[in-house]
């Protein structure tokens, strides 16, 4: 169906005088004998914004082509009617010139375009609802994985059990980190395909950053068969970077390397510079991938078909996500492979820091607190019983003092007596939020110090900045793993595994 043309004459420059075709008429809701300017004498059954701000009548397309001898190109502009209606449209006026070039006048042309607004507003809302569903679903789903994770951590660290009731912990483990992996990769893809997805630079050593990686994949690769080979340079090498995303980016990379291995394979972690770039290569001696394939590695949802007996869970995003964080980074994420059965390399390159060798890397944070902490005062706070009871086994057989709280009251009142050195507070509560205990936390004199560890369901770059300046001093994502406790609080006394 053809596009309607309002079409508006102004036959003077000041506008008093303009005449409109009966498509423009009928939309404006006028009389035949009734002017459609602004600029002229008399009411009008009708006003004009933009953006939700009132335009005034000066600053119309037709107005401002006529007084100036401007063009006007697709102007969006929104006509309030007194029943509360609102017509939106797209117009585009130009100066009217006698054949002296004098402008004499002005002629405007519009279009409505509501039905595509309206559209897009529904779609816009049910996004939204889309992104919010799946943020309480992550939430909601990690609770109860937190219990079964800290579970699973305190047999992993109790005395020593038959070899049956050994392997099936670790097929539970490697379940619940498949199933975390994939809330974070469904919660990813919703929120870099609406925008929301935020990068928190800063400058970071890669180095580190493999550091950071090896130590949590290390053991599950090794676990494989595989043998795991870093190569980096002495000198030190720094990027600007999300330390957090690009250490899921890696991470991501070793484990797809780790599951299309056979046992017995090697994985390679090389880092190289050339004056402008960094490059992290992961290289395996894997399955390979087929010259077709190649292209369509990156793709949402994309699976080699000849890797299906390899796959062990997954549903194909977590390349395409990777990519979508490193470009974020000015980066680049590529693939190559010379064919099936003769592996594959991955390749991770970043722009160099632009600062000084001399400009330290932003760390995180230590509180002074960390250095007492052998037998440390810990504070538990979570409404879900099951997860904060396990919490608690989990720091109790380190030989840790520990109150529990299960909701925000209890939790300042306990504090106000206890005195915590540490204190790990869930956000989502039914009383008050986590964020308004750490701040009524931080009020009081003698919790001024209290390390607090935000332990939550909600992780997306807006929920660490809003408990980042409740004041916590770190934000863990449910479920927590004594790794994880580990990389924030070095200091902190945590079971240690015991031979099979």
């Amino acid at each position: 169906m053809p596009l309607r043309q309002r079409i508006f004459i102004a036959h003077d420059r000041a506008c008093q005088s303009v005449t409109g075709n009966a498509e423009a008429v009928r939309l404006l809701r006028l009389r035949p004998d009734e002017s459609p300017s602004l600029s002229a004498p008399g009411a009008r059954p009708f006003t004009v914004s933009a953006n939700g701000v009132p335009v005034p009548t000066e600053q119309l397309p037709l107005q401002v082509a006529a007084a100036i001898g401007k063009e006007v190109h697709a102007a969006e502009l929104s006509i309030h009617f007194p029943d509360g209606k609102a017509t939106h449209v797209l117009m585009t006026a130009a100066p009217l010139r006698d054949e002296k070039d004098n402008v004499y006048g002005a002629v405007a042309a519009f279009v409505d375009v509501t039905a595509q607004k309206q559209a897009n507003e529904i779609l816009r809302k049910e996004s939204q609802r889309k992104d919010e569903f799946l943020a309480v679903l992550a939430h909601e789903l990690r609770n109860p994985l937190a219990a079964i994770q800290t579970g699973l951590e305190l047999m992993k660290h109790g005395p020593d059990t038959p070899p049956s009731q050994a392997r099936t912990r670790e097929i539970m483990e490697r379940q619940v980190s498949h199933l975390v992996r994939l809330i974070g990769d469904l919660l990813d893809v919703s929120r870099i395909s609406s925008g929301k997805l935020e990068l928190r630079k800063e400058r970071v050593q890669v180095q580190s950053i493999l550091n950071d990686v090896t130590d949590v994949c290390q053991s599950p690769i090794e676990a494989a068969g595989h043998d795991l080979i870093i190569q980096v340079p002495s000198k030190p090498i720094y990027v600007e970077a999300d330390l957090v995303r690009i250490e899921q980016v890696v991470s991501n990379l070793l484990n797809n390397a780790s599951k299309y291995t056979p046992e017995g394979g090697c994985i390679k972690v090389i880092v190289e510079e050339d004056g402008k770039q960094a490059s992290i290569r992961v290289v395996d001696t894997g399955i390979g991938i087929e010259r077709e394939m190649l292209p369509k590695v990156f793709d949402m949802f994309s699976q080699i078909e000849s890797g299906r007996q390899w796959r062990k869970g997954g549903i194909g995003i977590g390349l395409s996500i990777a990519k979508e964080i490193v470009e974020m980074h000015s980066g680049t994420l590529t693939v190559e492979s010379a064919g099936p059965g003769l592996g594959s390399t991955f390749v991770i390159s970043l722009p160099l820091s632009v600062c000084s060798d001399n400009d330290p890397p932003r760390v995180g944070a230590q509180s002074d607190a960390l250095l007492s902490c052998k037998n440390a005062r810990i504070l538990i706070l979570d409404d879900n019983i099951d997860a904060a009871r396990m919490l608690a086994s989990l720091f109790e057989s380190s030989g840790h003092i520990v109150q529990l709280a299960y909701s925000g009251a209890d939790a300042i009142s306990n504090a106000t007596i206890f005195h915590p050195e540490i204190a790990f507070l869930d956000i989502g509560l039914p009383d008050m939020s986590g964020l308004e205990v750490a701040q009524a936390l931080r009020k009081q004199e003698p919790l001024q110090r209290t390390t607090l560890v935000a332990v939550t369901g909600w992780g997306s770059q807006k929920d660490r900045y809003e408990s980042e300046e409740a004041g916590f001093d770190f934000h863990l994502t449910k479920p927590v793993t004594i790794e994880a406790i580990r990389g924030i609080l070095p200091a902190l006394k945590m079971p240690s595994g015991h031979s099979k």
